[in-house]
């Protein structure tokens, strides 16, 4: 074998082994740095979906709060607190006991005494509001001081509404807010539901409150699918700071949890990390709170865990974006770049060799020749 071939025979091994040990050494400096730039991404991701869906909480806030001055409301309203007024306090209870156990007897919102209550001309300002997006409200409402129902959009459960605890987070002692009621299933809409409670005032005096019941998961889905360039092959939960999942794909409300190492995270942090996930494997985990859920916010928020009425609700949790990329999403990103790498490297070999070929060889001549002279 001539000197030539010998010498690009040896470049190519010694290239081949250099490209080899290189690239698993930069591999691992890859893993590290790209599962670094991994979760910096994951976590600006849940934070623009934590934002944006918050930024509709925020905006349904200030939509039942204006809704809570239309005057039309308020006449209604003063009329039905002058009414009861006229009553004194035991009459006055009585009177309203009364009238919850009608309502409570009755089979269907055709009931005669329903009428009353669903189809006068403030039920049927809220209906036309309601059916501006009929697919987002589940009912809305309107009661008096003594948290009696003046009008409603269907049948609700009960009349009698001041001893619920949104009620009162409503009218905060007087001072009036709005409340964000994380009901969890219920009952009378028939699926889960988010309440917004709004006080009603008159001269800075609260003398009413207005709640609008919403059905938000679809909302959430379309939120999340218009950021899924940013998350996806990963998936996105929408989940109580317990681990109860509210939004999830092809999932229903209430019925997952998220795995039980991910809780920690859960919280009022923007956070990620590398956790085993319910399968035992690693994933990485960003998460991101909804602010509008958290005691940082203008609004209230809060819930029931349980009721007549309802079920599964909140427990003094906020809302949390959990953002979950599956370990193998990851090391099969790493391993397409390291073949990618060793391609190149090859490549870059096999040129460089047959270059360093052709260059001996051309230089090998002149020394040949004078070999033969010799």
């Amino acid at each position: 074998m001539s000197i030539r071939f010998k010498l690009a025979a040896t470049m190519i091994v010694l290239g081949v082994l250099i490209v080899t040990v290189l690239t698993f050494v930069m591999a691992s400096f890859h893993r590290n740095a790209f599962v670094t730039s991994r979760l910096e991404a994951s976590q600006n991701a849940a934070q623009a979906i934590a934002i944006h869906i918050d930024g509709h909480l925020k905006g349904l806030a200030r939509t039942t709060a204006t809704l809570a001055t239309m005057p039309a409301l308020k006449g209604s309203v003063l009329a039905s607190n002058a009414a009861y007024d006229s009553l004194d306090p035991l009459e006055r209870e009585a009177e309203i006991d009364r009238l919850d156990k009608l309502w409570r007897a009755a089979i269907d919102a055709e009931d005669p005494f329903l009428e009353e209550f669903l189809h006068n001309p403030t039920a049927d300002l809220l209906r036309e509001q309601h059916n501006i997006v009929d697919d987002l409200f589940g009912e809305i409402f309107l009661t008096n001081r003594y948290g009696a129902v003046i009008a409603a959009t269907g049948q609700l459960t009960n009349f009698a509404q001041g001893d619920e605890y949104w009620w009162q987070a409503a009218v905060h002692g007087g001072e009036g807010r709005v409340f964000f009621d994380d009901r969890g299933y219920d009952v009378s809409v028939g699926d889960f539901v988010l309440g917004v409670t709004a006080p009603v005032y008159h001269d800075g005096e609260v003398v009413g409150v207005l709640k609008n019941n919403l059905r938000i998961l679809d909302l959430f889905g379309e939120i999340i699918e218009h950021y899924s360039p940013l998350y996806e092959p990963g998936s996105v939960q929408i989940a109580r700071s317990g681990g109860l999942v509210i939004w999830e794909p092809e999932q229903a409300s209430l019925s997952t949890q998220v795995p039980r190492e991910v809780v920690s995270l859960l919280g009022t942090e923007t956070t990620a990390a590398i956790l085993a996930d319910g399968d035992g494997r690693g994933s990485l985990f960003a998460v991101s709170p909804i602010v509008s859920t958290t005691a940082l916010s203008e609004q209230a928020f809060g819930g029931n865990e349980e009721a007549a009425d309802q079920r599964l609700g909140n427990k003094g949790e906020n809302w949390v974006v959990v953002l979950r990329t599956p370990g193998e999403v990851i090391d099969a990103m790493v391993q397409a770049q390291r073949r990618q790498f060793l391609i190149t490297g090859f490549i870059s070999i096999f040129v460089l060799s047959g270059l360093t070929l052709l260059f001996v060889s051309r230089s090998a001549k002149p020394i040949s020749r004078l070999v033969e002279l010799t």
